[in-house]
This record gives C-alpha cells, structure tokens and sequence, in this order.
C-alpha cells in the first residue's frame, strides 16, 4: 500500500503523510488500543479481524495483566505467525505462466531489495 502510494504522489512527505493516513492511522483505531472492540458495530468489528494489529494489542494488554502465561498467548500468537508466514510465502504462489518459485522467499528478498535500491537511489 504504502508503495503504491509512494508512485502516485510526488514529494516524499506527502507519500509518507498519505501512508501514514491510509495504513497506520485505521490500524490503530481498530486494532483495540484506542477504542474497546466491544463497544464497535459489528460490521466494523468483522473488518479488525484482518488487522495484524488486533491480534498485537490483545497479545500485550495479555501479557501486561496475565504475566507470562503461554496457554493465553498461543491464539494471537498463532494468528500473527500465520499472518506474517502468509506475507512472506505468498509472492511465491503459481503464476498464471505455471513456474513457481520455492516458498517464494527468493521472489520477496529480490523485491525488497530492489525497492531498498530504488529508495536509496531517489535520495541522491
């Protein structure tokens, strides 16, 4: 998101202002820290489920209260690790030509190296 919210404007701190409005700002208010989930409608309520942020608030509002307890952590815990394993390996999917790549771990460090390349050429 962020990315392509970086190509459709042209100074820097308009793209990091616009992400931050589009990405960060709704991540926050719905994940649970600002606002108490229960008191949302349900429709909304339906929509932080897809938040990674939810699950991160819930996990240390848990830990905060509860201490270290293990059998507390294991569904946002669990949940997160999913969220973060499916970022990782959906780059590597079959495309529509049929070559998959292994995991697709190739594919995402080649695309994070080519934007840290690209970001570091746009600066000088």
């Amino acid at each position: 998101m962020d990315c392509l919210v970086s190509t459709l404007v042209k100074s820097q701190f308009l793209a990091s202002q616009l992400a931050m409005l589009l990405t960060f700002l709704p991540a926050m208010m719905l994940s649970g820290f600002l606002y108490d989930l229960r008191s949302m409608p349900a429709v909304i309520r339906g929509i932080t489920y897809a938040l990674p942020a939810r699950y991160a608030v819930t996990l240390l509002q848990t830990l905060y209260l509860a201490g270290q307890c293990r059998r507390c952590c294991m569904a946002e815990s669990g949940v997160l690790t999913l969220m973060a394993a499916g970022l990782v390996l959906a780059p590597g999917w079959p495309r529509r030509n049929g070559s998959p790549e292994v995991f697709g771990m190739r594919s995402s460090l080649l695309r994070i190296l080519a934007l840290i390349r690209l970001k570091s050429f746009s600066r000088s």
